[in-house]
């Protein structure tokens, strides 16, 4: 049986990420739960890809429009999950903490990301409501029935492209990944690991799309990407940490002082905000080393390689070649 085509495939695909996005919108404006945030987040991530993917399917440039509205909001979403996520870090650290000694400075902290969290929440809730108020959401879902709609009319093209569009896809994502081999390799280079966190999910989110097409390789791809992703996930949360945290130190050192007009209380705070450096410190480490590990690992059995030649088409190679800025 023949195949779905290039436009039933997009139109199917952009849908479903889409209702998946608007699904999670109301736990969003509640803020009692952080994974609906979570879910949301990703979700208008994921669609933002599949836009990309199959922008040439529109006409126009309502794709970039769409792209870039999702984006808006994906951003306030994106400072609230942050927050989440070091809030729950910091709840576990505390709760993990045998020297109660050590509790007050990070529970300090806790305290203002609470906070910080709280007023971002009306951002957020103000941010949903300018898309969904908005006329975009309605035109994407019809553009993308109409897609779907225009398959059933008009039947497949003569040449349909969907195995073409799967290596043409994922071929210039799988490069961008695999350029960051020498920041693979570097610990300090903090920028280039998180750019390459940003490849491997772009990567992440495309193999997804196009998973049902990519044969018996494409699970173990994506499963390899998926936790390469999460690694340098992790890494990055740490990174976010170490640089956050002196500042947080000075900034509530001048606010006791200036609270309490004088700076004698503050020491209490100070090892247990200490202790949360080194505890993020070491897990940087660990999570460093276990990444390289499994970089090293996936290079050595040829696991890249293998891929570039299975995505790699004599048209790609000559369409990148000719483009420099693809």
């Amino acid at each position: 049986m023949k195949g779905p085509t290039l436009r039933a495939f997009a139109g199917q695909a952009l849908l479903e990420r889409l209702q998946r996005m608007l699904k999670e919108s109301r736990g969003v404006r509640l803020g009692q739960d952080p994974e609906c945030l979570h879910r949301m987040r990703v979700a208008s991530r994921r669609l933002r890809s599949a836009l990309s993917l199959f922008e040439s399917l529109f006409e126009g440039k309502e794709t970039r429009r769409w792209r870039r509205e999702v984006g808006g909001m994906a951003r306030a979403l994106g400072d609230g999950r942050d927050l989440d996520v070091q809030i729950q870090y910091l709840e576990t650290f505390i709760a993990d903490c045998g020297d109660r000694g050590l509790r007050p400075g990070p529970e300090r902290l806790l305290l203002r990301l609470r906070q910080r969290r709280e007023g971002l929440q009306r951002t957020i809730v103000s941010s949903l409501d300018a898309f969904f108020d908005g006329p975009t959401p309605s035109a994407m879902a019809e553009a993308f029935r109409g897609l779907l709609e225009r398959d059933f009319l008009c039947g497949a093209p003569k040449e349909d492209d969907l195995g073409d569009r799967v290596a043409e896809a994922l071929f210039p994502l799988l490069a961008r990944l695999l350029s960051f081999s020498g920041s693979a390799r570097c610990p300090e280079d903090v920028e280039g690991l998180h750019s390459m966190r940003i490849a491997a999910k772009r990567l992440r989110y495309a193999v997804e799309i196009f998973l049902p097409h990519l044969g018996e390789g494409g699970e173990p791809l994506l499963d390899e990407v998926r936790s390469l992703q999460a690694l340098l996930g992790r890494i990055h949360d740490d990174d976010v940490w170490i640089a956050f945290l002196p500042d947080f130190i000075d900034e509530e050192r001048r606010r006791t002082v200036a609270f309490y007009g004088h700076g004698r209380l503050f020491p209490r705070l100070l090892p247990g905000l200490e202790a949360l450096e080194r505890a993020v410190a070491a897990d940087r480490t660990r999570t460093y080393e276990a990444f390289l590990d499994r970089w090293e690992e996936l290079e050595e059995r040829g696991f890249w390689s293998d891929r570039i030649g299975a995505y790699r088409t004599e048209g790609e190679v000559e369409r990148h070649e000719s483009d420099p800025d693809q």
